[in-house]
Order: C-alpha cells, then structure tokens, then sequence
C-alpha cells in the first residue's frame, strides 16, 4: 500500500466526508472514492460506514487509521530529522583550476576533506589561468576553498590547508633537433612563462603550435609535436619520444584566513 493512499484515508478519517477530504487532498470527489474502494478491496474489509451524512470508522477502520497515523509520524520524524541534518552541515564551495593536474588534485582534496570532515562538499572547475584570478574566487565569496598554483610568496589574507609539487617534463618527438611544433599552456597563464624559460634551457627552439588549459597526453603520441606532461601522465606515453629537463611547480588548497571556514576549528 502506496503512503498517498494511507493520506487519503486519513483525510476521510479526519474530514468524515468524501467531498471535503477530497478538496483537502487536491483530487477530485469520484478519484478519491476509487481510492477507498481500492484499499478496502485490498484489505478485504469495510473502513467506514455511513452515519447519515458522515462517515463513521469501522473497528478495523479504527486499527487501520492508528497504523496509518504512526506510519505518517515516522515519515514525518524522518523528513524533520533530515531537515535538521542538512542545516546543521556546512556546505565547502571548492573551486578547482582546470591547470592542476588530476592527481594532484586528488591528493590535495583528499586532504582538505580529512580536515573538514562532516561538512558537504560542493566541488566545481573554474578556468583561471592565474594566481590573481583564483584569489579572487576566495575574496568574492565565490569559493571557500580553492584548489590551484601555489603563491610562492607569504601571504596573510590566505590560511594553506595542503601543499604539494608536481614535475613537468618536456616531451619532445624523437626525431626533431631543431624547430619543434610545442603545445604551450595558454597566454598569461601562471605556468606559460614557466615552460618558455624551460625550453629555452633545454636548448630547443620550440614553435608554438597551439595552447592548452590541461594536458593532452595524445599530443606526443602522435609524434609530431612536444609539450610539458606532469610526471603522473609519463606512463600514458607509448609512442617513440625524448625526454628533457623541465621545471617543478607546487600546488595548494588554500582558504581565506579570516573566511566563512574557521579552519583552527576542524585542525
């Protein structure tokens, strides 16, 4: 028996009038009394008799409406307490920068989430290619957590919940000595200077054949061109390549010192 039947026999019950419990319950006169002939016929027993304008509960109309009525204050005991749950828990706005490479991200959310347990993530991407522009993710209220570059520089406005650094390493086809097509991290973003200074290291004359938020492991394996893997990515190579010296960089999860998370709390 669906629990949209037992609120239709409690409105009877209550309202002792087909019409009314009806016009309560948003349905129509002759759907409701489809319903109660529906549930005695399943109960193979009368719930009501007639008592001139009135409908009066049978004995077995009086144990089932009983029935019906603790089952309705279970319901109602577990929506309240769910209720209750979801604002007590504190809901974590993460943001993610689309340049921190999966497993960094996994270990830095990781992390976080230890330290804010019994509070409700809610994750998203964002597309900021810089430090400035993440910060400002946290300063706006936008995110109360953001996942991205490290700073690199003391910062009182930001508490750091964890740390890590990841290698990147420049992937080149193996059989271009000279000019070789490079696919470069996007303009003005914080890594793209980072990989220009390392190609110029490494003594390879690197023309930019296009650019990329993330990286794209399929560049290499096509043969033709180069770019900077982070070192989690190497063993997704399976093409001919070279390697040569990159650069480190680190990453953190960081929040607003004096932010809506109070993080001396969960530390």
């Amino acid at each position: 028996m669906e629990l949209q039947q037992i609120r239709y026999m409690t409105a009877i019950a209550e309202e002792q009038n087909i019409t009314r419990a009806a016009n309560k319950m948003f349905i129509s006169q002759s759907a409701m009394s489809q319903q109660l002939m529906k549930v005695e016929r399943e109960l193979g027993t009368p719930l009501f008799w007639r008592e001139g304008r009135k409908l009066k509960l049978t004995k077995a109309g009086q144990i089932y409406i009983n029935a019906a009525k603790a089952i309705l204050n279970v319901e109602e005991a577990f929506y309240e307490e769910v209720r209750e749950l979801e604002e007590s828990s504190l809901h974590i706005k993460i943001a993610v920068c689309t340049c921190v490479p999966e497993a960094v991200f996994d270990k830095l959310l990781e992390g976080v989430l230890k330290k804010l347990a019994g509070t409700e993530p809610d994750i998203f991407l964002t597309c900021c290619q810089s430090k400035e522009e993440w910060q400002q993710l946290l300063y706006s209220g936008k995110a109360d957590v953001v996942i991205g570059p490290a700073d690199g520089q003391e910062n009182s406005m930001l508490h750091v919940w964890e740390t890590t650094a990841e290698e990147f390493i420049f992937v080149l086809p193996p059989d271009r000595k000279e000019e070789v097509p490079t696919v470069f991290s996007p303009p003005g973003s914080y890594r793209r200077q980072r990989e220009k200074d390392a190609a110029k290291k490494a003594g390879v004359r690197a023309e930019e054949a296009g650019s990329t938020e993330i990286s794209v492991p399929a560049v290499i394996c096509g043969g033709q061109m180069g770019a900077f893997l982070h070192s989690s990515e190497m063993s997704r190579i399976k093409a001919p390549h070279r390697k040569m010296p990159g650069f480190t960089m680190e990453f953190c999860a960081c929040s607003l010192e004096n932010g809506r998370i109070n993080h001396s709390f969960y530390l």
